[in-house]
């Protein structure tokens, strides 16, 4: 038995040792993805936590993401939390009401990581709108992406920013709540599995 939080992970000895195995996997800087299945109240949670926990110390990146019943029908909700972290402006957003001011600033954030990443990408900032709190006005070049290709745009572009940052640190990704994840959420999952290297994705 392991010890999290204070508590015991009773009778979870074995799914344990196979998600430390599927970390040591993408630490060495290939991608493995980790389903904890089950019904409410046997543990997942706690094997989470342990994870978390444990990555805490070590120079992993977290990001935490989850599904929702009421946002089932808004894209990319799952992924919403997790690009508020990379972007830093989680903060800001707990705030009940964001001012002019606020959301002046969440742009301005997100445009500089952007050009951090890659200068290039600026152009592309509007895709952004999907996910953020605040909209960037669209430029001709945006406005001209329809259907299938500003979706695959879009994909393209959160990829770009995760593969950033899994460049500078592993990442891990934990996505909850997936019964209720929207379906663009899904269809990145799989573009994020294929792409995003070293990446440890736990559903």
């Amino acid at each position: 038995d392991r010890t999290a939080g204070g508590e015991r992970l009773v009778g979870r000895q074995a799914e344990w040792e196979k998600i430390q195995a599927a970390w040591q996997t993408a630490n060495r800087g290939h991608a493995h993805v980790f389903c904890i299945l089950g019904e409410a109240g046997i543990g997942k949670s706690q094997l989470i936590e342990e994870l978390v926990r444990q990555a805490e110390t070590s120079q992993i990146k977290i990001l935490m993401g989850e599904g929702d019943a009421i946002e089932k029908n808004n894209p990319y909700h799952a992924w919403r939390s997790a690009f508020n972290q990379i972007f830093g402006v989680e903060e800001i957003l707990r705030k009940p009401q964001l001012s002019e001011e606020d959301r002046i600033s969440i742009r301005d954030t997100v445009l500089a990581k952007l050009g951090q990443i890659d200068p290039e990408l600026l152009r592309y900032a509007p895709l952004l709108n999907v996910l953020l709190p605040v909209s960037i006005p669209e430029n001709d070049f945006i406005s001209s992406l329809t259907g299938e290709t500003r979706g695959g745009n879009i994909r393209e572009l959160l990829v770009q920013i995760l593969q950033y940052e899994a460049a500078q640190e592993p990442l891990l990704v934990v996505i909850e709540d997936l019964h209720w994840v929207d379906s663009a959420s899904w269809i990145f999952l799989a573009d994020v599995y294929q792409k995003v290297r070293p990446l440890m994705l736990v559903l």
